[in-house]
């Protein structure tokens, strides 16, 4: 310290002392600024520094990127360039403070010693210039390095070290190299150290499928990434369709509607009703049915195939109801049938039937058929159930077989069925006219028929020889141009008043061997016969 002259007035002296004691506590007070600057400074270096710092060792020889902590510091007179440390010279080495002036020592009075990795920088723009490396090598050996410290801003990026040699996990391949920033030099102000990007991670895209992954059909469809939030599969599952279509409620189908179109099979549910008018016409599509559950009413209406295949048929099933009066039926039975009556009820009225391929099937449900035209292959089967009905009544019934099918088929099985066969013209080139099959005792009409062409007229045949109980009325027909019988059964039955073709009566060759019209059987009871055809038969 400078010695003041002890002479002179003590107010000077005064002012002498307290302005050298402002211009040592001013000069203090800059030290303490400085090194409270410095110290901000290299704390906020090591932060970002160091949670930015990458991999100390590049794959493939390639050169490792340099993290903000591992930049040259340039103090502020260009006396010092400080040399950065290796990952040895870390390991190995704990920096030590140092003061203003730059001498190693002790810490200043009041300053705390890091605990971090690093030392304070040399101050910026103040003090004499150091000579000394701030860095100076320690002994090896028994010194560890503290945990880096974790930044409160979160990765960004980088794995914390699990090694005990500090190392980072190598980098993705697809990662860039950041260049080296170097620390702008300060001037009046403290700078606040540019942050240097490091590689982030790369964004996985949510739509990128996996290499591995198998693709499932309508489970996972491939979308494209757009700019709205949710993308929209491409591939929609689309619902399976009803392979039918189905009729509820009333309908009714006009004049002005037709010609009505059926491109698939057709239900009138149980309920419901379908009307088709006076002169509509109904092209079905090749083997489309219209099903009848509920109720069908069509008069006048005219039933064709929409192109040059057949369509399938009309199924009446238990509980329907079909009513067809005028109808005009063509182009139907591709699979052998072209009217199934499986239940309920079916009335045709003064109807034709022609150029079709399949035939009336009657099974289970009560058949009633007058003053209509069936042209075709054996075109009627019909097994009368328990209880049902089966009348034919004033119809022309033309079987073209030329293979010796029958006509019309009859059969049952139970002793409770009602059948009636009158006022019908039975025409056939080969086989039988009617054949009906029984199995029990029988209430059965046949009257006022006409039974023309083929091998036989009419046929009753039987398991039960006897038939008791049975009563079977056959009258007033007429049989004729047969080739072996008009009327033959293995069961005896009445078969006269009827009309064989000349009035010298059936041929018999025990009874009337002198009879030139059509062979009878031999157990009928065939006398007295007609001696010209009955008015009644058509």
């Amino acid at each position: 310290m400078q010695n003041l002259p002890p002479s002179g007035p003590p107010t000077q002296r005064a002012r002498l002392l307290s302005a050298l004691r402002s211009s040592r506590a001013m000069q203090k007070i800059r030290q303490y600024q400085t090194i409270l600057l410095a110290g901000t400074f290299f704390v906020l270096a090591a932060i970002f520094g160091l949670n930015s710092q990458s991999t100390i060792e590049s794959p493939s020889g390639a050169a490792s990127p340099t993290s903000l902590a591992q930049a040259t510091l340039a103090p502020a007179d260009g006396s010092i360039t400080p040399t950065l440390a290796t990952s040895t010279e870390v390991a190995n080495t704990r920096p030590t403070p140092t003061d203003v002036a730059g001498v190693v020592g002790p810490p200043a009075p009041g300053r705390a010693t890091p605990t971090n990795e690093g030392a304070y920088p040399p101050p910026i723009g103040q003090g004499p210039t150091s000579t000394v490396d701030p860095f100076p090598t320690l002994p090896v050996g028994g010194t560890t390095i503290p945990p880096f410290p974790t930044s409160s801003t979160g990765n960004r990026g980088t794995t914390a070290p699990t090694q005990s040699s500090g190392g980072y996990p190598t980098p993705s391949s697809n990662s860039a190299t950041p260049a080296p920033t170097n620390i702008p030099v300060a001037t009046d102000e403290l700078p606040f150290p540019t942050e240097e990007e490091e590689n982030p991670k790369p964004t996985e895209d949510p739509f990128e499928a996996t290499p591995d992954a198998t693709e499932e059909p309508f489970e996972t469809p491939t979308a494209t990434p757009t700019e709205g939030p949710t993308a929209t599969p491409t591939n929609t599952p689309t619902p399976t369709p009803l392979p039918y279509d189905l009729i509820r409620g009333n309908t009714r189908w006009t004049l002005a509607q037709s010609p009505v179109k059926i491109r698939r099979d057709t239900i009138i549910a149980k309920g419901a009703s379908l009307t088709i008018d006076d002169g509509v016409e109904v092209l079905l599509d090749a083997n489309t049915s219209l099903v009848v559950d509920g109720t069908l009413t069509a008069t006048g209406a005219r039933l064709r195939k929409s192109g040059n295949s057949f369509w399938k048929s009309i199924v009446v099933n238990n509980g329907g109801q079909a009513n067809l009066n005028w109808v005009d039926v063509r182009g139907g039975g591709s699979e052998g049938v072209l009217i199934s009556a499986l239940g309920g009820n079916t009335i045709i009225q003064d109807s034709v039937f022609e150029e079709n391929k399949g035939r009336m099937y009657i099974s289970g449900g009560n058949f009633d058929m007058q003053r209509s035209r069936v042209v075709g292959y054996a075109p009627i089967s019909a097994e009368v159930r328990g209880g049902k009905s089966l009348r034919l009544f004033s119809n022309v019934i033309n079987n073209t077989a030329t293979d010796g099918a029958t006509g019309v088929s009859l059969s049952t099985t139970a002793d409770d069925v009602e059948i009636i066969l009158e006022k019908n013209s039975f025409r056939g080139s080969s086989g039988t006219n009617v054949r009906a099959q029984f199995n029990q005792s029988l209430n059965a009409v046949f009257q006022c028929n006409s039974f023309s062409g083929g091998a036989y007229g009419l046929q009753i045949k039987s398991t039960d020889p006897t038939l008791d109980d049975s009563r079977i009325l056959i009258s007033g027909n007429s049989f004729q141009s047969h080739k072996n019988y008009g009327l033959t059964g293995d069961v005896g039955f009445d078969a006269r008043n009827n009309w064989w073709g000349d009035a010298s009566g059936p041929y018999h060759p025990e009874q009337n061997g002198a009879g030139t019209g059509d062979a009878v059987g031999v157990n009928l009871t065939f006398s007295p016969w007609l001696n010209a055809k009955p008015s009644c038969a058509p």
